[in-house]
């Protein structure tokens, strides 16, 4: 049984900035997944993809830059669905870098 936690449409502290980024990421050493990165915060983002994860799972984030690679932990926090698919995963940054940081100030100036 997959529980969905439902999105509420309150209003977000941190401003997402919309964006197509590639990314991988992990549950364990051996299994890693893809996704697209469509927006991302300063505590969160959102990863479009068909793997479920049950919510409160902790993943290694794997986001690749011109320059560098980042590890990022992040946890599940809600599940999105349309029609019996899954569309993707909410997720909150567990650490935050200086690097993450700066990666979300270069992509979403304000």
């Amino acid at each position: 049984m997959v529980i969905v936690k439902i999105a509420t449409m309150e209003k977000r502290v941190f401003h997402r900035a919309t964006h197509n980024i590639s990314v991988t990421f992990c549950c364990c050493i051996t299994e890693y997944y893809s996704g697209v990165l469509t927006n991302i915060s300063e505590k969160g983002m959102f990863i479009s993809t068909p793997i479920c994860f049950p919510l409160d799972s902790r993943l290694n984030m794997l986001i690749h830059t011109t320059k560098e690679m980042m590890n990022i932990p992040v946890k599940v926090r809600w599940i999105r669905m349309s029609t019996d698919m899954y569309d993707g995963i909410g997720v909150e940054v567990l650490e935050l870098t200086n690097q993450y940081l700066d990666f979300v100030g270069s992509i979403n100036p304000t």
